[in-house]
C-alpha cells in the first residue's frame, strides 16, 4: 500500500513524505487512517517548546481496515479501528486493536483520546461534594470537561470562555444539570481547571 505521513519542525512549511506500506505480518491488520487529532503535547511539539524530531503529526487517528494478516480471524477487511497514528497507513498487531462496533457516519467523532483524557482530569481534580470549580476555557476539551463536572454534586460550577457561543453551550449544559449559574467574574471557585493544557 502506498502511504504519506506529515511532520514539520516550527515555522517550518509542512513536510509529507511518501512511502510504500509493507502487508500486515500473520497477526496484523493495516488500516488507512482517515481522522486523526492533535492533542496540546504535540502543538508543543511543533510550536518549538518541546521539540521532537522527527515526529509524525497526530496519534489519535481512526481508520479503516485494508488488509489482514492470514492468521488474524476476528476482524475484517472494512472494519473500522483506532489506529493512534496519522500515517494514512499503519500496521498494527490485531489483538490490541479498538474495533468500532459500526461504520461511523464522521469519523472524526469517533476520536477516542479527548474524552478519555478528560476522564482521567476528572479523575486526578479529588473533588468532594460542595466544592465550587472554576473552567477556564469552554473549547472543545473545556466543554468536554463541563460535561463531566455537570454530573458531579458541586456547590457551584463556573465556566469562562472570550466566545459567547462556547459559553452558551456550557450554560446549556450546567442548566439541564440544575448547576447554579454565577458571573465567572465575581467567582471565589476554591479550584481552577485550566482546559487548554489537557
Amino acid at each position: 500500500m502506498k502511504a504519506r505521513a506529515s511532520g514539520s519542525p516550527p515555522r517550518a512549511p509542512r513536510r509529507s513524505a511518501k512511502s510504500t506500506w509493507p502487508d500486515p505480518g500473520p497477526n496484523q491488520i493495516q488500516a488507512r487512517t482517515v481522522a486523526n487529532g492533535i492533542c496540546m503535547f504535540e502543538v508543543s511539539v511543533y510550536s518549538g517548546k518541546e521539540p521532537m524530531y522527527p515526529r509524525n503529526v497526530g496519534h489519535e487517528g481512526v481508520g479503516v481496515v485494508t488488509k489482514v494478516g492470514r492468521d488474524v480471524k476476528h476482524i475484517r477487511e472494512g472494519d473500522w479501528v483506532a489506529t493512534f497514528n496519522w500515517s494514512t497507513a499503519v500496521n498494527m498487531d490485531a489483538a490490541g486493536a479498538a474495533v468500532f462496533s459500526r461504520r461511523p457516519a464522521d469519523p472524526a467523532l469517533f476520536i477516542a483520546e479527548p474524552p478519555s483524557c478528560v476522564v482521567t482530569a476528572l479523575y486526578s481534580y479529588d473533588l468532594t461534594p460542595g466544592d465550587r470549580v472554576l473552567v477556564l476555557g469552554a473549547g472543545y476539551m473545556g466543554l468536554l470537561n463541563v460535561q463531566g463536572l455537570a454530573h458531579c454534586p458541586l456547590a457551584e460550577l463556573v465556566v469562562t470562555d472570550i466566545k459567547e457561543s462556547n459559553l452558551a453551550l456550557a450554560q446549556a449544559v450546567r442548566r439541564h444539570r440544575g448547576h447554579q449559574q454565577r458571573d465567572s467574574r465575581r467567582t471565589g471557585a476554591a479550584r481552577g481547571v485550566e482546559t487548554e493544557a489537557l
